[in-house]
């Protein structure tokens, strides 16, 4: 995946049809992983109504499907990869919550036209969909605003640029720097820095003749100097 091309649907699909049941065991890889999760349990408790209509997206193996099926909740599973809806369904018959599931589609979340509109009470979007439709996500956005009912709610989770570089980082290092240079979008490579301009020194003090300052403080006094270039002579 390329985030200098922009969305690439086939290749989100890709990704997620690879990495299989690891979706849902990446949860348990770490306490920073569990605690995560401990979160978004809780999250889905405070603000999701026991008994709504819920849309499930990005939805994987099944991790917060659960959950929502505890609550009563009935639950519409979405998610890109056919793999993962398919490990969904499974875990849902051997979970024993499947009757608590409307629905299982592959679909991706640029296009919900299979979907009812106004339909849902709360759509659910944890584990960063949002953040792999890149220069999509707008129209992700109205996608599902277009699906919820009046005072409905999303509750998502985003991948932020530090934890996707302290995530990926050592990857990113060990890819050859032809590959290397097209993962990384060319607006956050460094750029050269800039040789720091001299101030232009045009304002005189009034309290001492030959005394300077910055062109920043046109007038040097007690009250009118500037607290980023103070007249030495006012301390």
């Amino acid at each position: 995946m390329n985030p200098a091309a922009g969305y690439d649907s086939e290749a989100v699909a890709r990704y997620f049809d690879g990495l299989g049941f690891g979706e849902f065991e990446r949860h348990d890889t770490s306490p920073v992983q569990r605690i995560k999760h401990a979160l978004h349990v809780a999250c889905l408790h405070d603000h999701v109504t026991p008994g709504g209509r819920v849309l499930d997206l990005g939805a994987g193996p099944g991790r917060f499907t659960e959950v929502l099926a505890g609550l009563g909740c009935r639950v519409t599973v979405v998610d890109l990869s056919a793999e993962q809806v398919r490990l969904n369904e499974e875990r849902a018959k051997e979970r024993g919550y499947a009757d608590s599931i409307d629905r299982w589609l592959q679909a991706d979340m640029c296009d919900l036209g299979d979907l009812e509109p106004d339909s849902y009470d709360a759509i659910v979007a944890f584990g960063g969909p949002f953040s792999y439709v890149l220069d999509q996500r707008d129209r992700a956005m109205r996608e599902c605003l277009g699906r919820l009912r009046p005072a409905g709610r999303i509750l998502m989770s985003v991948m932020s640029k530090w934890g996707t570089t302290h995530a990926f980082l050592k990857g990113v290092l060990d890819l050859p720097r032809d590959e290397a240079d097209a993962a990384v979008p060319e607006i956050s490579r460094p750029r050269p820095r800039r040789a720091a301009s001299k101030p232009d020194i045009s304002a005189t003090c009034s309290h001492r003749p030959n005394c300077v300052t910055s062109s920043r403080v046109m007038e040097c006094g007690p009250s009118t100097c500037r607290p980023q270039t103070p007249c030495p002579h006012t301390r």
